[in-house]
C-alpha cells in the first residue's frame, strides 16, 4: 500500500509541475506541499520497513538544515547531500525514499528554479519542504519533546598546503 502511495505522491508532483501553470506563489507553495508530502512518504516507507532506518532521517534533517545555507540548491547537490550522511548504508528501502525525494526534488526545481540566481529562495522553500517531510516522519520515533534543530554549524579550519619549491 505504502508503495502505491509513494508511486502517487511522485506521479502526483510530476503533473502539477508541468501542468504549465503561471508562476506565483501560491503555485510555488502548492508544489512545496507536494515536495513535503513526497519527503514524507519516502521516510515513512522506508522507516516502516526497518525502524533502524529512523537514523539515517535524523542524519539527512541536518544535513540539509546545512545544505539549505550553502549556495549551491541543485538536485545533483542536493542528492550529494542525502548521500554523504550514510556512505556506507545500504539499504534498498532509504534508497528508494531518497530516489523518490530526489526525483519530486529534480521535477520542481526544473520547473520552477532552473535559470534563477544562484541562492534561490524557491529552492530553498523545497529544501525546507523535504526537511520538513522527514521530520514529520521521523517525530513518532523520537523521544517525547524532542526538537531537531541545527544549532550552530562550525567550520573547522583547514591546514594550508604549500608546494615544495624545487632547484634546478
Amino acid at each position: 500500500m505504502m508503495k502505491v502511495c509513494l508511486l502517487a505522491t511522485v506521479l502526483g508532483g510530476l503533473m502539477l509541475f508541468t501542468s504549465g501553470c503561471i508562476t506565483d506563489q501560491a503555485t510555488i507553495n502548492a508544489a512545496a506541499g507536494v515536495v513535503q508530502q513526497g519527503a514524507y512518504v519516502g521516510a515513512t516507507y522506508a522507516i516502516q520497513q526497518n525502524t533502524n532506518n529512523v537514523k539515517y532521517f535524523v542524519l539527512a534533517d541536518v544535513s540539509l538544515k546545512k545544505f539549505a545555507l550553502g549556495a549551491d540548491t541543485s538536485p545533483a547537490a542536493f542528492e550529494a547531500a542525502l548521500n554523504e550522511v550514510a556512505p556506507q548504508l545500504n539499504n534498498q528501502w532509504i534508497q528508494l525514499g531518497v530516489d523518490s525525494v530526489v526525483v519530486i526534488y529534480d521535477a520542481a526545481y526544473s520547473q520552477y528554479v532552473v535559470g534563477q540566481v544562484t541562492n534561490n529562495a524557491v529552492a530553498k522553500q523545497f529544501v525546507t519542504a523535504v526537511d520538513t517531510g522527514f521530520v514529520r516522519a521521523i517525530q513518532p520515533y523520537l523521544p517525547a519533546g524532542t526538537r531537531l534543530s541545527l544549532v550552530k554549524v562550525v567550520k573547522c579550519p583547514r591546514p594550508t598546503l604549500v608546494a615544495p619549491k624545487f632547484s634546478k
